[in-house]
């Protein structure tokens, strides 16, 4: 089975934050753990990269398909004919 970079960058987006919210919570405590913030920015970096790398072009919108068709005839057959 194979995994697209796309989705583990999104997983690693999503523990990363997990990660961050857990040191903010230690930091409220009075005793921040340094660790994991520099782990939380690593998976987002991490992650950010993985999603970037697998991105891909939307593909062209189906809406208003017979709109364009009719426009590109016009375009192509002559502007005086409706």
């Amino acid at each position: 089975m194979r995994i697209e970079k796309g989705r583990l960058g999104e997983f690693f987006l999503f523990i990363g934050l997990i990660v961050l919210i857990i040191f903010f919570a230690t930091d409220q405590s009075q005793d921040p753990q340094a660790w994991l913030f520099f782990l939380g920015l690593g998976m987002l970096g991490l992650g950010a990269y993985f999603i970037w790398k697998d991105w891909k072009p939307p593909a062209p919108r189906q809406r208003f398909k017979m709109f364009r068709k009719q426009e590109k005839k016009k375009k192509e057959g002559g502007e005086g004919k409706t």
